[in-house]
């Protein structure tokens, strides 16, 4: 694993030019000598003891001033699964990371954990490197079959390497080192590493810092466990999407309107400063033309602020290689468990591209025997840690989440787009279902963005409307 810093050159310089601006918004708000301008406040830190000011902010937990400062590091040879958890990081963050769906990564190499633990363990160490070079050769024959890579990669298992940039504020930084220090990950090797590589590179940046993380307790402490008695050995699979819960009408209107009657009465709140009473009044006198007008101009609105205040709760399931579509949606409150704690190998997806170009056999196959030496490992005293790099790309994550309407009208224009990746674009439709079963007029506004706009954005449109300016 290679963690750099990258668009610094000199990192004194860097440090010291960082904690200058950091101090500078920290002090600001309380200073009360000179003209009390911004700048002037920034030049007045220039010669002072910036780390010592900053060290006594970060005691006080009073730490939003650490998010002016940003910084990007290229990470190279990691395992998707250190993927999956940085990506769930999606305040103060930005992530690209290479493309499965349209790059190849037959060369990519692999994660391989030490075994170190088990008295056989070199046994066990070079077994599962002959199983995953075996999945990877397995890779490479579907994509000769023309399964599209896209497809092909669902038999790549979470232990294959990938390579990203990440950019992250200081203040997130900390959280994320937290996190994989002492949160349940911690257990995770890798993780553990991970976290360490990056906290030395933030400490050159952020010495201040160096009080919280030595006092940090790394480690984890399952508080919890006493729900594991009550967890029956066999987990239901879900196999479509299901709403949690019902919007808060208050039971006013009926099922079938109750997203149009939020976002209006939002506008209405939001506009004339009325309460949600006299708000629902209002509503009772509302046609159908002024209420689907109100809705078109929220829709086209920038800020659509009213769409915030409605919240929808489902859970679902998906593959391994999809579920990184939804976890980079910003705004989420999105929950899937640590793979050490499930077992979902049993579970996976068929690409239809499978069936089509005759490899269904060799796919369940392969599929099958990776369930086998998962077993086997198992049963040998392989931990669940290691284990859960041989779930392959392919096998289906349960989650829950809750997403407000605007964030889920810009999901849909995204996922429902006929360039999306074939699954997420399925499940999108069934969210999309759900939004148009409680509405009359909004399901006209939710869609893939050639529908609301006219035009494709696309700069690889599917040829379905003319891009902008054709």
């Amino acid at each position: 694993m290679k963690i750099r810093l990258v668009g610094v050159k000199d990192i004194d310089k860097e440090s010291q030019n960082s904690m200058q601006v950091m101090a500078a918004a920290g002090g600001l708000s309380h200073w009360r000598g000179g003209s009390g301008l911004a700048t002037d406040f920034y030049d007045y830190r220039e010669d002072k003891d910036n780390e010592k000011f900053l060290t006594k902010i970060e005691e006080s937990k009073h730490t939003s001033v650490l998010e002016h400062r940003l910084y990007t590091f290229a990470l190279d040879n990691y395992s998707v699964l250190i993927e999956q958890l940085l990506i769930s990081f999606r305040i103060g963050t930005a992530f690209t990371v290479k493309s499965r769906r349209y790059v190849n990564h037959n060369n990519t190499g692999f994660y391989v954990p030490s075994f170190d633990y088990l008295s056989n363990g070199k046994e066990i160490k070079d077994e599962y490197k002959n199983h995953v070079d075996f999945l990877f050769k397995k890779y490479s024959e579907l994509q000769e079959k023309n399964v599209p890579l896209e497809d092909a990669r669902f038999v790549l298992p979470y232990s294959f390497h990938s390579h990203m940039f990440f950019t992250a504020n200081v203040r997130e930084l900390q959280w994320i080192i937290t996190y994989c220090l002492t949160g349940e990950v911690s257990l995770i090797p890798e993780v553990r590493e991970f976290g360490e590589k990056l906290k030395d590179i933030v400490l050159q940046l952020c010495p201040f810092l160096k009080n919280y993380f030595d006092n940090l307790k790394v480690g984890y402490v399952d508080e919890t466990s006493f729900l594991d008695k009550y967890i029956p050995n066999k987990i239901e699979t879900i196999d479509k999407v299901n709403e949690l819960g019902t919007l808060s009408d208050e039971g006013k209107v009926n099922n079938g309107d109750a997203i149009d009657y939020s976002v209006i009465r939002a506008h209405l709140m939001g506009k004339y400063g009325i309460g949600s009473r006299q708000a629902y009044d209002i509503y009772l006198k509302l046609n159908d033309e002024e209420k689907e007008k109100i809705i078109e101009t929220v829709i086209k609105t920038s800020s659509s602020r009213e769409l915030e205040q409605i919240v929808i709760s489902f859970e679902g399931s998906m593959s391994l290689a999809s579920f990184t579509h939804l976890t980079r949606q910003r705004l989420q409150g999105l929950l899937y468990p640590n793979f050490q704690n499930i077992d979902i190998i049993d579970n996976f997806i068929i690409p239809r591209t499978v069936i089509k170009n005759n490899c269904l056999d060799s796919y369940n196959d392969l599929f099958n025997k990776n369930i086998e030496l998962y077993r086997q490992f198992q049963s040998e005293g392989v931990n669940n840690i290691d284990l859960s790099y041989l779930n392959l790309s392919g096998n289906k994550i349960p989650f829950c989440t809750t997403i407000n309407l605007r964030e889920l009208v810009w999901i849909l224009r995204l996922r429902e787009c006929n360039n999306a990746q074939w699954e997420i674009r399925e499940f999108a439709h069934e969210l999309h279902n759900i939004v148009a079963s409680k509405s009359i007029f909004m399901k006209k506004y939710i869609g893939p963005s050639c529908n609301i706009l006219g035009y494709c954005p696309e700069m690889h449109g599917c040829g379905k409307v003319k891009k902008l300016g054709e």
